[in-house]
């Protein structure tokens, strides 16, 4: 068996197997939600019941600042450069 890693990390960390504070990496992206783009950061990946890929994500929210944690489609997640 072999341990292939790429540039987005290993497959177990691709996956979502790996939380944040467990060895996962937590990346800067763009979160497109309601029509608006929000900086946040994408917490984990993982499958919803129909098998799609769905991203946990945390950002702060237009007006009044408040945190949101949610899960939301792949699609709505766009990853920022890595410096």
């Amino acid at each position: 068996m072999s341990r292939k890693v790429s540039e987005f990390g290993s497959l177990a960390d691709r996956a979502g197997s790996r939380r944040p504070g467990q060895g996962g990496k937590v990346r800067h992206v763009t979160v497109h939600v309601d029509g608006h783009d929000h900086p946040g950061l994408l917490l984990e990946w993982a499958r919803d019941g129909e098998g799609a890929w769905v991203a946990q994500v945390a950002f702060l929210t237009d007006g009044p600042q408040s945190l949101v944690i949610a899960w939301v489609a792949a699609s709505a997640v766009t990853p920022l450069p890595q410096s």
